[in-house]
């Protein structure tokens, strides 16, 4: 959270992620949010969150189903539901790193903040995650996020990348820096903008 009493400007970021895995079921829940508080109003200006489960029925291969709810007023977003099965594989697992990429079937519906609701929007989805991570001290992550989306009833291609990067200050008590960038050819909004960047720095509790 930051405030500047000259500007009367807030700013309240917040983020979190747990991960169950098991010999061969992984799940991940992923929540953030990045709101502006002002002299007057309150902003919910960037929402993300997303459910994700993966099957590995051998050691490289895995299908993949996922649930997520974006809000991006900076693309005119008010609210996107996605919905997505697919299918992926380990293309490389070392010992301090791991690529692996995907691909499948994605339906949206999405309400712009001019209040128009899309319909049922279906898209094609090809995505990568790249992980380099230490155990040892410092205990280090770095998670390198990569989709794209190809609509395959518009002439519409939309973009979302993140990078994270964890460093372990302390026992349980990290530093935390989110890098994203959002694009979308076609946004929702009519007057809104095609492209959301920032850049998010945090400090971060385990347990």
């Amino acid at each position: 959270f930051s405030y500047t009493r000259s500007s009367e400007l807030g700013r309240f970021n917040v983020e979190g992620n747990a991960t169950f895995l098991d010999r061969n079921v992984e799940v991940k829940l992923n929540a953030s949010a990045i709101s502006t508080i002002d002299s007057s109003s309150f902003t919910r200006d960037n929402e993300n969150v997303s459910l994700g489960f993966n099957y590995y029925y051998n050691p490289s291969w895995f299908a993949g189903a996922i649930g997520s709810y974006q809000r991006n007023l900076e693309l005119g977003i008010e609210q996107r539901f996605q919905e997505g099965l697919g299918m992926g594989n380990k293309l490389v697992t070392r010992k301090r790193s791991q690529l692996l990429a995907f691909t499948g079937i994605v339906i949206n519906q999405e309400y712009s903040t001019e209040g128009v609701y899309s319909g049922v929007l279906t898209e094609w989805t090809l995505g990568l995650r790249y992980n380099i991570f230490s155990f040892d001290k410092p205990e280090l992550d770095l998670e390198v996020v990569q989709d794209g989306f190809v609509s395959l009833a518009q002439d519409r291609y939309r973009y979302d990348g993140e990078i994270n990067f964890r460093w372990e200050l302390i026992e349980d008590f990290d530093l935390t820096l989110s890098f994203y960038t959002n694009y979308d050819s076609k946004p929702p909004g009519a007057e809104s903008a095609n492209i959301d960047y920032g850049t998010v720095i945090g400090f971060a509790l385990e347990f």
